[in-house]
């Protein structure tokens, strides 16, 4: 069979090797588009793959910011983006924070439920680490105090020292009381940008598995080296 195979492949060269000009080509294409076809579109998404996951693969986060105050611009949110990732990142253009921007609408049902089902999605694979809110307000029907970690443990860590009336606190299930976020009226980070943080906090998602990336994200928010 092999020797059979090898000699119709023998006189097809043959026969491509006697035509000329045009007409080699005319025959090549005739008989052969389907696979050159399937080869350039093989090559395309190959040489696509390669490119994407080795040579220009997208940039990484390192940290992910769910914006859940109001609705705000996409200009916005990537100048937070921007300002959070110059002092954050190791390897710029490989690596960024991620805000990304959780608010419900309340006028559109599906849509509403959609950014519930992603946000939460987010959360199992510890993808969210720290959450911009409004005050006095839940976080897509989950409670702060039972969602939030205790964030005066990171203030310590990062060097930040607010006073009391500065810090959000509510009691979880079991009746701790949780201080489980900061109001950032008063950031430098977000007055250099000119962004109105007037009833809005910032809180630690309990999920999140990178406390190193989020310290220093907390000195940056609050303009300390």
């Amino acid at each position: 069979m092999n020797q059979d195979i090898n000699q119709e492949i023998n006189q097809e060269l043959e026969k491509i090797k006697n035509l000329e000009g045009k007409a080699r080509y005319q025959y090549i294409w005739d008989y052969y588009k389907l696979h050159i076809i399937a080869i350039l579109i093989a090559s395309f998404l190959l040489g696509s793959f390669i490119n994407h996951r080795f040579i220009n693969p997208p940039p990484v986060s390192i940290l992910t910011v769910a914006w859940m105050a109001s609705f705000e611009f996409n200009e916005t949110l990537q100048s937070i983006s921007v300002g959070l990732s110059e002092p954050l990142v190791e390897y710029p253009g490989r690596q960024l924070v991620d805000v990304q921007s959780y608010f419900l609408t309340g006028l559109d049902p599906q849509f509403d439920m959609a950014m519930q089902q992603r946000f939460m999605a987010m959360v199992m694979v510890r993808e969210i680490d720290l959450v911009i809110g409004a005050i006095d307000e839940n976080l897509m029907g989950m409670e702060p105090a039972g969602n939030l970690r205790d964030i005066r443990p990171y203030l310590r860590e990062a060097g930040i020292n607010l006073e009391e009336h500065q810090l959000l606190y509510a009691e979880d299930p079991d009746g701790i009381t949780v201080f489980y976020g900061i109001n950032l009226e008063g950031s430098p980070f977000f007055k250099q940008l000119e962004i109105q943080m007037e009833g809005r906090f910032l809180g630690i998602m309990i999920t999140s598995a990178r406390e190193d990336n989020i310290i220093n994200a907390l000195r940056v928010i609050w303009d300390l080296p």
